[in-house]
């Protein structure tokens, strides 16, 4: 069996914490070793990260990043940017861990397809100077991306809740 607090020792001496700070610090060490299974077997479950697919979604509704990234007709309680999502799906998550086990082959290779097509976006020329997403959202080539999103079964993908 795993020791649960690996790792754990080399700090708690370099930072002399109080017998409190230890318990908690401990919990969280416990915890983190929980989880990490758990995530794991979402994947290989045929199953999405719930954030992930609601990102996925939002790349596929132009009028939802209308109502997001400029609080146009916004009843979401949301918000967000081009920037936001962009990094998102392809910074904080890791895409091809995420799509990796789906059992549907032709979603897959369109996902990755839709990865390389974020990849290879370039933003309008302005935009570095305004960052207003209203000019991605007016873009021919962001345009084609959130076709080509819209077009996948996305809503068919179960996830994590």
């Amino acid at each position: 069996m795993e020791n649960p607090d690996r790792g754990y020792g080399k700090w708690k001496k370099l930072l002399k914490l109080t017998k409190e700070e230890e318990e908690h610090q401990k919990l969280i060490s416990q915890k983190q070793n929980l989880i990490k299974p758990k995530w794991h077997l979402l994947n290989k479950n045929n199953i999405m990260y719930k954030e992930f697919k609601e990102r996925l979604l939002e790349l596929s509704d132009i009028n939802l990043q209308r109502k997001l990234w400029l609080n146009i007709d916004n009843d979401t309680g949301l918000i967000s940017s081009y920037s936001e999502l962009f990094n998102s799906l392809l910074e904080d998550f890791d895409y091809d861990y995420e799509i990796e086990n789906l059992e549907d082959n032709n979603l897959k290779q369109n996902l990755l397809k839709l990865k390389m097509m974020l990849k290879e976006y370039k933003e309008p020329f302005s935009y570095e100077e305004s960052y207003d997403d209203n000019m991605i959202l007016n873009d021919p080539n962001w345009k084609n991306i959130v076709l080509f999103a819209k077009s996948l079964p996305l809503i068919t993908i179960k996830t994590s809740e």
